[in-house]
């Protein structure tokens, strides 16, 4: 019979990661259908909110409550239960994205590791993650690409989440990227963690202050930054150059531009006259 970490590796692959989480959580060297219990996964809760934000944390928690409730279907875990334990709520969080000026900054970075030896890692998620800010794509969609999706200065392609027909001006820098595609697949983790050690090498470290992780933090804008900023960054550069809205929900693959509207972040710190009129008036 298959073990608990072999069924959750083959029906989790990109969260994989999350099983050596549970080891360290539940003190265990291998963790086991009757390791399944509402104490450890209340460790295991407990360890990972200080590790990952609370979206975060609501998505890794979700994957391990719909695994084990496939499990307790197949007869394979008694106490489904237990998952109760792993509800998190809901948390309203401010967020940041990248100006026209940090996007540079990051493609400085790209350039130069990309005539150097080694870097491998990094290479592989700046490649996704600047895929990502010139197309507005999701990660998986990006990492489906080929130069197939490039035609005739447009990019198309079908969403894996929302099954929507997107197409959009191809960026001048897409096909580079594609080319230059990684082979394999990193952690959420592991994105994360290169996008705030190349911000910091850039110098995007001015402090922000902002609502995040449960409270009112003032912090170097790096420390905020994620791997799914580019997403917002590619929303928020489009709508404050005067696309409108409408528009940039088809481009960025939304179903609905209340989604979209979630992704907006304001770079424009100052009011029009128009707008100041109404102030002064």
């Amino acid at each position: 019979m298959e073990t608990f970490e072999q069924i959750f590796k083959e029906r989790n692959p990109q969260h994989e990661f999350l099983l050596s989480r549970m080891r360290c959580a539940m003190g265990v060297e291998e963790v086991r259908f009757s390791d399944i219990n509402t104490v450890n996964l209340r460790k295991f809760k407990e360890y990972m909110e200080g590790e990952v934000s609370n979206n975060s944390l609501r998505t890794y928690m979700a994957i391990i409550k719909a695994t084990i409730n496939e499990m307790v279907s197949d007869g394979l875990i008694r106490n489904g239960k237990c998952i109760s334990v792993l509800k998190v709520k809901p948390e309203p969080q401010q967020n940041v994205c990248l100006s026209d000026e940090e996007i540079r900054k990051f493609e400085k970075h790209y350039d130069r590791i990309m005539t150097q030896s080694g870097h491998e890692v990094e290479k592989g998620v700046l490649t996704l993650f600047l895929m990502e800010i010139f197309s507005g794509a999701r990660g998986c969609d990006c990492e489906k690409f080929t130069l197939d999706n490039i035609k005739d200065g447009k990019l198309t392609y079908v969403s894996q989440k929302t099954h929507t027909l997107t197409v959009l001006p191809a960026h001048s820098k897409l096909e580079f990227l594609i080319r230059n595609k990684p082979n394999r697949e990193f952690s959420r983790m592991t994105k994360n963690r290169i996008i705030k050690q190349v911000a910091k090498l850039c110098g995007i470290n001015q402090v922000v202050n902002l609502y995040y992780h449960g409270r009112q933090r003032s912090m170097p804008k790096y420390e905020y930054l994620g791997f799914h900023c580019a997403r917002r960054s590619f929303v928020s550069t489009l709508i404050d150059r005067g696309v409108p809205i409408s528009a940039v929900s088809k481009l960025a693959g939304h179903n609905d531009i209340s989604m979209t509207q979630r992704y907006y972040v304001s770079q424009q710190l100052e009011l029009p006259e128009e707008a100041m009129s109404f102030f002064n008036s």
